[in-house]
C-alpha cells in the first residue's frame, strides 16, 4: 500500500528552473549525486547506488540499525518490512559487516534495551487492520534508530513508501560519520526582491538543526567565507557586476548554487511585469539558458475559483501547472515518491548540455505544455 506525496509551489518561482539548475551545475544538497532506483518496489532486488555503497564502506567503528517494530504486524506492512531488511542486508554487505541489523518487538524489551527504547523516543502509532470484513484499529510502533559512536539519529515512523528509504538512510549515515565537524552554512541572499528564508520555513525545517541558515546581500562583492550553499530565490532586481562576478567565481570554485530563476512578477491582479536577475549568463555557461516566457499546460493544471463582478466560477488555470508522476523523473530523490508537483507561473528554459556537463530533466509539463512570451494575459481564460 504505497504512500504517495504531493508538493505545492507558492509564487511564480520556476521551480524547474531551480531543479534543472541544481542538476545541470553539480550543486545543491549534500548527496546531490545519489540517485534512488524507482524499481526499489519491484521484484525485491536492491542494488546500492555507488554513492551509498561508499558512504557504508567509509564506517570505522559497528554502527547499529535497530528496527522497533511491533512483532504482530497488520499483513500489508509484512512486505515492507521484507524489502527494508533487504536493502539493509545491502548496507551491512557494503560496510563488510559493520553496520549491525537488529529487529526488536518494543513489547517485549527489558534491561539495556528497554532503556535505549525509551531514549530514542519512538512513538505509539495506529494501524488499520480488517479482519472479517471489520476494520479495527490497533496500536503498535514502526520505527528505527540509527546509532554510531556517542551519535544517535532515529526514524519514528517508517514509511511504507520505501522509494526514498535509501536517499534517507544514506543523508543520516554520511551526517553520522562525517570527519569534518565545520558546522555548515546556507545563505540566502537579500537586498535583490528574493523570496526571504523566514517565508520559506518548510525548507529551513528539511535543512535540519545541524545546518545554519542565515542572509546576505553580498555587500563589497563577495559571497560569505564558510558558505556551504548559496541560496537566490527568485530575485527580482538585476546583481551589481561586482556580486554577480562574486557568484560566479563562488561556483567556477566549486561552491554549491539553488537558483530559482523567475522571468516576470505576478502581481494579485494577474498583471505580469518583466524581471531580470542578470544571471543568466552565469547558468548558461553549464548548458541552462534563462528566458523572458512563462510555461502552462492546456491539460494538467489546477482548478482554481475565479470571478467576473458578478458571478464566482471554477475553471481551469493553464499557468498554474501540475505535473504528474510520469512527467517527473522516477530514479532522483528529488521527485521519487511525489504524485504530483504544483507550480505557479513557471519560468521556461532553454537545455543546450554543456561539455562536462549532465542535464536531466526532473519535471515536465505533459504534450500540451506551451509556453507564452511577454506581454502575458494571465487572466483565466489565457491560452
Amino acid at each position: 500500500m504505497a504512500m504517495k506525496r504531493s508538493l505545492k509551489l507558492g509564487g511564480n518561482a520556476g521551480v524547474s528552473v531551480l531543479l534543472a539548475a541544481v542538476a545541470v551545475l553539480g550543486v545543491g544538497a549534500v548527496l546531490a549525486n545519489l540517485t534512488v532506483r524507482a524499481d526499489l518496489t519491484q521484484n525485491h532486488l536492491f542494488t546500492l547506488d555507488p554513492a551509498s555503497k561508499a558512504i557504508a564502506s567509509r564506517l570505522e567503528d559497528p554502527a547499529t540499525v535497530t528496527l522497533y517494530f511491533t512483532r504482530d504486524l497488520p499483513a500489508y506492512l509484512l512486505p515492507v518490512k521484507r524489502r527494508l531488511l533487504d536493502l539493509l542486508g545491502e548496507y551491512r554487505n557494503a560496510s563488510k559487516g559493520k553496520l549491525v541489523v537488529r529487529d526488536l518487538d518494543p513489547a517485549k524489551l527489558t534491561g539495556a534495551d528497554a532503556d535505549a527504547f525509551k531514549a530514542v523516543n519512538i512513538p505509539q502509532v495506529q494501524f488499520n487492520v480488517v479482519e472479517k470484513d471489520a476494520i479495527s484499529v490497533k496500536a503498535g510502533y514502526f520505527g528505527l534508530a540509527l546509532t554510531y559512536r556517542d551519535k544517535h539519529e532515529t526514524v519514528p515512523v517508517v514509511q511504507q513508501n520505501l522509494d526514498t528509504f535509501e536517499y534517507d538512510f544514506s543523508s543520516l549515515l554520511r551526517k553520522m560519520t562525517a570527519k569534518d565537524s565545520t558546522a555548515r552554512t546556507v545563505v540566502f541572499t537579500a537586498g535583490h526582491g528574493e523570496i526571504s528564508m523566514d517565508e520559506l520555513t518548510a525548507f529551513r525545517g528539511i535543512l535540519g538543526k545541524d545546518i545554519t541558515v542565515t542572509a546576505s546581500d553580498l555587500a563589497g562583492g563577495k559571497v560569505p567565507d564558510g558558505t556551504s550553499l548559496l541560496v537566490i530565490a527568485g530575485a527580482k532586481k538585476a546583481f551589481p557586476k561586482d556580486q554577480h562576478d562574486a557568484i560566479a567565481a563562488y561556483v567556477k570554485g566549486g561552491g554549491k548554487l539553488f537558483f530559482l530563476h523567475e522571468a516576470a512578477d505576478v502581481s494579485n491582479g494577474l498583471q505580469a511585469t518583466a524581471i531580470d536577475d542578470g544571471l543568466g549568463d552565469l547558468i548558461a555557461a553549464y548548458g541552462i539558458g534563462t528566458t523572458q516566457t512563462i510555461a502552462g499546460d492546456a491539460k494538467s493544471n489546477e482548478v482554481l475559483p475565479f470571478s467576473n463582478g458578478q458571478l464566482q466560477f471554477l475553471q481551469q488555470y493553464p499557468y498554474f501547472v501540475r505535473a504528474r508522476a510520469e512527467g517527473m523523473a522516477k530514479n532522483s530523490p528529488v521527485t521519487s515518491g511525489l504524485s504530483t508537483i504544483s507550480v505557479l507561473w513557471p519560468t521556461a528554459l532553454s537545455v543546450k548540455p554543456a561539455a562536462g556537463t549532465t542535464t536531466s530533466a526532473l519535471v515536465m509539463t505533459t504534450t500540451d505544455g506551451f509556453i507564452a512570451q511577454g506581454p502575458w494575459n494571465l487572466g483565466p481564460n489565457a491560452t
